[in-house]
């Protein structure tokens, strides 16, 4: 979810709060790990969207920026010429891939454990260089 200022993420939402849907959120604001997040939220639906909003188009390098890339941080973006280079998918919850854009890869790993061991394993390779880890690819 996003508004002007930003955006982030809420787990478990009811089904009929898609993309786009406008809803009201409440809890209380919290830092954990160097991150804004709403512990305790409560998603309340308001409508349904109109259309489905439009990704913004960036690139890895923005992304990782850490003063351009701040703007990006929860808005559903779309990436050009990117290569999946890893994906492993252990259901019901374990999902982790990494992408690239020529030697600019961003991990994205919902287990901070996880995205640290990848990295530890992507390191020593020449031509990978990791601009950014992301919790999640939505």
């Amino acid at each position: 979810m996003s508004d002007d200022r930003g955006g982030g993420s809420v787990e478990d939402l009811p089904p009929e709060i898609v993309p786009g849907a406008i809803v009201n959120v409440t809890g209380t604001v919290t830092e954990f790990m160097g991150l804004t997040e709403i512990t305790n939220p409560t998603v309340t639906f308001v409508s349904a969207p109109v259309d489905a909003p439009s990704p913004a188009a960036t690139d890895i390098g923005t992304l990782a920026d850490p003063i351009d890339g701040e703007a990006y941080e929860g808005v559903y973006v779309t990436l050009t010429n990117v290569k999946v280079t890893a994906a492993t998918a252990t259901p019901p919850n374990d999902f982790y891939f990494t992408i690239a854009q020529g030697t600019d890869t961003i991990i994205v790993d919902d287990e901070p454990l996880g995205r640290s061991r990848i990295a530890s394993l992507l390191e020593d390779e020449d031509d990978i260089e990791i601009v950014a880890q992301c919790v999640d690819g939505v």
